[in-house]
């Protein structure tokens, strides 16, 4: 099943919208700045498992390196 991820801008929109999901027996969470940053960092993970091991030295390196 798809989601929506919405952004309010205030306490009083959260609100707001967790009233409608209720009254439409629609699962919904809020998630904290720190929750969505989370998430962001298991993605990336994820994404790069599987992936050869780096060297401190080599990333070192590569910032190091100009563009």
């Amino acid at each position: 099943m798809e989601s929506i991820l919405f952004s309010p801008k205030t306490k009083e929109e959260i609100k707001l919208l967790l009233q409608l999901a209720k009254q439409m027996r629609i699962k919904a969470k809020v998630y904290s700045e720190e929750n969505k940053e989370d998430v962001a960092l298991l993605k990336a993970m994820a994404e790069t498992e599987g992936d050869p091991y780096v060297s401190h030295q080599e990333i070192m390196e590569t910032l190091k390196s100009p563009s």
